[in-house]
């Protein structure tokens, strides 16, 4: 997946994209029968800035889907 962003010329001198699947849980050590996001599965990408013009700056970054383990 692409994604792009356009952002006021100046405004971000760097972006992070935080990905994670939504049906992937764990259970939650702290409570009895509760369950929590597994935050080790979690992926970061960094977007590149790609262009800028006048006004705007322009990042960019390819998300790929992890493969199951």
């Amino acid at each position: 997946m692409h994604l792009r962003l356009r952002v006021a010329k100046g405004e971000a001198q760097s972006l992070q994209v935080v990905g994670w699947d939504p049906y992937h849980w764990k259970p939650d050590p702290t409570a009895n029968a509760n369950w929590s996001l597994d935050r080790d599965r979690f992926i970061y990408d960094q977007m590149q800035k790609e262009h800028s013009d006048a006004f705007f700056d322009y990042w960019f970054v390819e998300i790929t889907q992890p493969r199951c383990a």
